[in-house]
């Protein structure tokens, strides 16, 4: 599966939060395309990013992601398990690689956590959340889960309050439909928490 990452900061196009001392830039883009990456396609190569898989992407890691899914289904992910995107599956390799997948909600969903993961291992996704991020966003190349909400947006729209990594659809409509038997992409509106904070000058 391929992405395309379009950034899309919504609300500083209409200003908002501006006197909050909230800082975002730029505009709409695209971002990323994995069809260039080649490490996107390949597990062994997507090993260059990422050459601790090996100690996370293995049946003993995957049963302390057990944690990680129940927490995520309270919206509560445990960051400090990296390796796991709860209900989700195991995000290494950090590639465009989900065989372990079992339904079209849990491929589409893996290859999103994997790539978000990817995207803080390569410092293009910085920590806005937590206390070394308050005020200012860093580079971080462990990714931060919990400051990810994901929303389905096409071919079928979800309703109800947006997913935390690794949680299952039980409180959104449709639920775990999220293709239609004649197309195989979706597109997903991602939301990113941030801490703002006001400075007296």
């Amino acid at each position: 599966m391929q992405i395309h990452w379009y950034k899309y900061p919504l609300f500083s196009f209409f200003s908002a939060f501006k006197d909050l001392g909230c800082r975002s830039s730029g505009g709409f883009a695209l971002a990323y395309a994995t069809e260039i990456d080649p490490t996107w396609q390949n597990d062994l190569w997507a090993g260059l990013y990422s050459p601790e898989a090996g100690l996370f992407g293995n049946m003993i890691a995957n049963t302390a992601c057990i944690a990680d899914a129940l927490a995520s289904n309270v919206a509560y992910p445990i960051d400090a398990l990296f390796w796991c995107a709860g209900s989700w599956g195991n995000v290494y390799p950090l590639s465009g690689n989900a065989n372990e997948s079992q339904t079209p909600f849990q491929v589409d969903n893996l290859e999103l956590a994997k790539f978000i993961a990817r995207l803080a291992r390569e410092g293009l996704a910085w920590q806005t959340i937590g206390p070394s991020a308050i005020c200012s966003a860093h580079p971080n190349p462990i990714w931060i889960k919990s400051q990810y909400r994901v929303d389905e947006v096409y071919p079928v729209v979800t309703r109800g309050a947006p997913l935390v990594i690794g949680a299952l659809p039980f409180k959104q409509t449709p639920g775990l439909l999220t293709n239609t038997p004649v197309n195989t992409s979706m597109v997903d509106l991602i939301w990113q928490g941030v801490e703002c904070c006001v400075r007296s000058y």
